[in-house]
């Protein structure tokens, strides 16, 4: 389900709508370099998506689409 995105990444209230849904079972999130936009999370963003997600944890498996983010092996 798509969520709306501002110059600060996903909108926190767009994105607890469409888990409130309960139709999905994970989400692909990308916190920086956002296609088409190139948004990036701010600070204040990453806590208030942290919140929302808490609340769908264990029902929804999360997977992070970071790019630019560092690399673990």
């Amino acid at each position: 389900m798509p969520v709306a995105v501002d110059r600060d990444g996903a909108v926190p209230e767009s994105l607890d709508a469409a888990f409130s849904q309960r139709r999905e079972r994970w989400r692909l999130l990308t916190p920086r370099g956002h296609n088409p936009t190139g948004a990036t999370w701010s600070p204040e963003r990453r806590t208030a998506l942290a919140a929302v997600m808490g609340r769908s944890i264990p029902r929804l498996l999360t997977v992070e689409d970071d790019q630019f983010g560092r690399t673990v092996r």
